[in-house]
């Protein structure tokens, strides 16, 4: 038997135009449980951390996956409105959206 070779091209993705908070996460129970975040993003600089649960964009709640995703079609700079349940509280808060960093893969 023989083997195929398939050649690896690398891509780069690039997403200036659109907002970028830096979390992971999973839809749950009526919000976005979060499930990362990456250093040096604007969730890390707003203090978001594993466990807090995403609410609310701007005044809409969280009913799926595509009402987080909402955020990159933000604007880099968009400081958009996040309800956070944060250690046992509700919170508010403002972060600026960054641009999607560049990814190769």
């Amino acid at each position: 038997r023989s083997c195929p070779y398939h050649e690896v091209q690398v891509q780069s993705v690039d997403m200036p135009d659109h907002g970028f908070l830096g979390i992971r996460y999973v839809y749950k129970d009526g919000g976005a449980l979060i499930d990362g975040v990456l250093p040096g993003t604007p969730a890390d600089d707003i203090g978001l951390v594993k466990g807090d649960r995403l609410l609310s964009i701007d005044g809409a709640p969280i009913r799926s996956d595509a009402d987080v995703q909402q955020i990159a079609s933000m604007q880099p700079g968009t400081q958009p409105t996040l309800v956070v349940e944060h250690a046992g509280t509700i919170e508010t808060v403002h972060p600026t959206l960054s641009a999607w960093p560049t990814v190769r893969y």
